[in-house]
């Protein structure tokens, strides 16, 4: 992170403190769809590494390139990337749990 950055971290502080629901509202705000989405598929792109996925199963899936595929599987050797994927993973599989009992 560049050092003049110093509004992210900032923000990053005040959203440390926030619900989800208002953090999401916010970074709905501040972001366009279209980073939204990008967001969006970095993680999911994450979390199916973090499953065991195949690289062409992640594309198929995501519709992304070898190349997207393989910046985040490298992202995913940073402690900091690395701790948000298994956090997302722990929280998409109880919420998964969560869905099918209720069926």
């Amino acid at each position: 992170m560049k050092k003049d950055q110093y509004l992210t971290k900032a923000l990053a502080k005040i959203l440390s403190g926030q619900s989800p629901a208002k953090t999401f509202q916010l970074l709905q705000q501040i972001l366009t769809d279209k980073e939204v989405e990008y967001v969006e598929r970095r993680l999911r792109i994450g979390l199916m590494l973090k499953q065991g996925n195949p690289y062409t199963k992640i594309q198929d899936e995501l519709k992304v390139s070898a190349a997207t595929v393989a910046v985040v599987a490298d992202q995913m050797k940073q402690p900091g990337f690395q701790e948000l994927i298994d956090r997302l993973n722990k929280e998409t599989t109880r919420f998964r749990w969560l869905l099918e009992r209720a069926k």
